[in-house]
């Protein structure tokens, strides 16, 4: 995940596969959660950042195959979390 955030055009292209369900999902880890809030922080308010993000980590889960639930693999813990970044 650390090359992701090499350059504004790593972390570009990393936020453009995520968005588009194609980022690999051996590292679609939490550090991806992680490195994902503060880029929508950077460009939303924070009650802005909770509609891409609740989406965009639904559609990237149906796109990875790894919805296994009602909830889409999203959980509101991650508002928590962008909260605290």
């Amino acid at each position: 995940m650390s090359e992701v955030l090499a350059s504004d055009t790593a972390l570009d292209g990393f936020l453009e596969a995520f968005e588009r369900g194609t980022w690999p999902t051996s590292q679609w880890t939490h550090a991806g959660h992680v490195t994902v809030a503060p880029s929508y922080l950077l460009k939303y308010r924070l009650e802005e950042a909770t509609v891409p993000i609740r989406r965009n980590v639904r559609h990237y889960n149906e796109c990875a195959g790894t919805v296994n639930s009602d909830h889409g693999g999203y959980h509101e813990t991650t508002i928590f979390w962008m909260a605290i970044v």
